[in-house]
């Protein structure tokens, strides 16, 4: 299989110092070089803190509105009659913390985030051969819409989300007992989120050239998710079953699909194009590198890209704008397949000149937040701009 290389060496300013368009090129390389120079050379702690730093700086923090959420903590093991009860393991872990208050649940989940963050540092340490490339996915999930979502609703169940899905697609080793446990945790936060997006990333791992590389076995991928969707049908059985014994009756999240859809197409056409950047947010970089680089030294049928397309982006699409809750569900629904993605161009990426490519679109991408905004719909339509000091409703 073809991968990707740059088509010519790069070209300094030195090399072309008569001509200021090439010229230009050459000093943009550098500083991107240099740049990501400076970014190796911090220790993995100082890099962890840099990114999770500069990431709320451009997301800001709100607080969802905790009432629902206590009172399901107060009640619990019995469910309220309200559809976020479908979320068990917020409410048991806030119930035998005892969480009473609202700054104690804020402060539970920032618990939850830092813990998030070091499993997720984990899963991309074993996921990725060298420091670089683990860098490198990193930045990637900054810029995507999974932050910001999971930064604008502090307090929801979105982190555990998270973390199960990274549990399922990322790790190398102990996969048959990661796998079943974020699946078991996908069941107790977001059943069906995390079923959809379970099956988009499978498609996706279907439908991408394998290749040589042993880190790209179809087989070794997919085994992982079965697995993890066993362990979720699992957990919600049992959460039903549960229910079904104590009488319990507890709207489900299908079973509210009516009655919001016309509000959620409305708050869909008012984000317009808007909503659609905050599908990915500056990892559509990623995204269109994906495409336009890679793939394209590919051989795909049409019927592939058409599958690829679907399970990365129409499919995500599709549950986001029938469900009102905006970028969040995007973001959720599609981060198992933009995990696979990102793996997948890792993985074609052979050779120094070809690192190097990849780690100036990352710094590319990353210098570029400093001036994209991390935009987030909210059920009304309207979006943010997240930089604090640029915050207002549009």
């Amino acid at each position: 299989m073809t991968r990707f290389e740059p088509v010519a060496e790069d070209r300094t300013v030195d090399d072309a110092s008569t001509d200021p368009v090439v010229a230009s090129g050459g000093l943009a390389l550098r500083v991107l070089d240099r740049t990501w120079a400076w970014i190796e050379g911090l220790s993995d702690l100082g890099f962890v803190a840099c990114l999770c730093a500069f990431t709320v700086l451009r997301a800001g923090v709100s607080v969802e509105r905790t009432e629902v959420s206590l009172l399901a903590v107060e009640q619990f093991p019995e469910p309220i009659a309200e559809y976020r009860s479908n979320s068990v393991i917020g409410s048991a872990v806030g119930h035998y913390l005892g969480v009473h208050t609202e700054q104690a649940w804020i402060l539970l989940h920032l618990g939850v985030i830092v813990v998030g963050i070091a499993i997720i540092a984990r899963c991309l340490a074993s996921a990725f051969p060298t420091t670089s490339r683990v860098r490198m996915a990193a930045i990637w999930l900054s810029l995507s819409a999974v932050a910001p979502s999971v930064l604008k609703k502090l307090g929801s169940y979105d982190p555990w989300t998270v973390v199960a899905m990274a549990l399922i697609v990322l790790p190398r080793r102990h996969r048959l007992v990661l796998a079943p446990l974020g699946g078991i945790v996908l069941g107790l936060s977001n059943a069906e989120q995390g079923l959809v997006g379970l099956a988009c990333a499978a498609v996706l791992i279907v439908v991408l050239p394998a290749g040589a590389d042993e880190r790209w076995s179809t087989r070794g991928r997919l085994v992982p998710l079965a697995w993890a969707a066993f362990g979720l049908v699992v957990s919600r059985a049992a959460v039903l079953v549960w229910w079904s014994h104590i009488g319990a009756e507890v709207p489900s999240r299908a079973g509210v699909f009516d009655q919001y859809l016309t509000d959620s197409l409305r708050g869909a056409g008012g984000a317009a194009l808007a909503g659609v950047y905050t599908w990915f947010g500056v990892a559509w970089v990623l995204v269109g590198f994906a495409v336009l680089v890679v793939v394209g030294t590919q051989r795909m049928t049409f019927l592939r890209w058409l599958a690829a397309g679907g399970a990365l982006i129409a499919v995500p699409a599709v549950a986001t704008i029938t469900t009102l809750d905006g970028t969040r569900v995007f973001a959720m629904v599609s981060l198992p397949a933009l995990l696979v993605v990102i793996g997948w161009v890792d993985a074609q990426a052979l050779g120094e000149r070809s690192e190097r490519v990849l780690q100036r679109v990352a710094t590319a991408a990353l210098l570029a937040g400093v001036v994209l905004p991390a935009l987030v719909t909210h059920t009304g339509g309207g979006h943010w701009f997240m930089f604090p000091f640029l915050e207002s409703g549009l």
